[in-house]
């Protein structure tokens, strides 16, 4: 028995996904302009730190990735982790938005451009494979919903080995940013 109340197609998530990025995003542009004069100038001032940080160390989010998204995995499959999940991905998608609005305002177009750079070499595949964890996690939501009344074992199992697959992707990403990461980002220190 479905319920035409949580019926959708892929379409109809990956647009909502994409479209609440783009809000999420937006939301950070606009938190960071509405913050005081103060704030602003103690952040920009704080940009040579940043530099420092990108020059002398490596970005190592592997720990952290698999804490946050081994807790959405649990939660998921006890159904709350969708919404989490939503709002894992505004707070990501937020602090890309703060992110460029910062850099803009520091180095105007050169601030964008380092910002872009920036975005895809440590968020990017990250971002990209969050949003197939997130879509993966609507759509099981959405199935175990849809059959309240039949078995919800191979939904469980599909699901934990799609999860599975993100996690070692993402442990990948994560590698390869913490051993290549900031040698490329050096390059480009010119623009900040």
């Amino acid at each position: 028995m479905k319920l035409k109340y949580f019926y959708c197609n892929n379409k109809i998530i990956i647009r909502f996904i994409f479209f609440f990025a783009l809000i999420s995003f937006i939301i950070g542009i606009v938190y960071y302009y509405n913050l005081s004069p103060d704030i602003k100038n103690n952040l920009i001032n704080r940009i040579p730190d940043i530099k420092d940080n990108i020059i002398n160390n490596r970005s190592n989010s592997i720990i952290i990735h698999l804490g946050i998204l081994s807790t959405l995995l649990v939660l998921s499959i006890l159904l709350f982790g969708g919404v989490i999940s939503l709002f894992y991905y505004a707070y990501e998608f937020m602090s890309l938005g703060y992110l460029f609005a910062l850099l803009y305002e520091y180095r105007k177009f050169k601030g964008i451009l380092f910002s872009i750079i920036y975005s895809i070499i440590n968020k990017g595949v990250f971002l990209l494979i969050l949003s197939l964890f997130l879509l993966w996690t609507i759509k099981y939501i959405k199935n175990i919903l849809n059959s309240l009344k039949r078995p919800k074992k191979d939904l469980i199992i599909s699901y934990l080995i799609k999860s599975l697959i993100i996690i070692s992707l993402i442990c990948i990403n994560d590698l390869l940013i913490y051993l290549f990461g900031n040698y490329i980002l050096k390059i480009f220190l010119v623009l900040v």
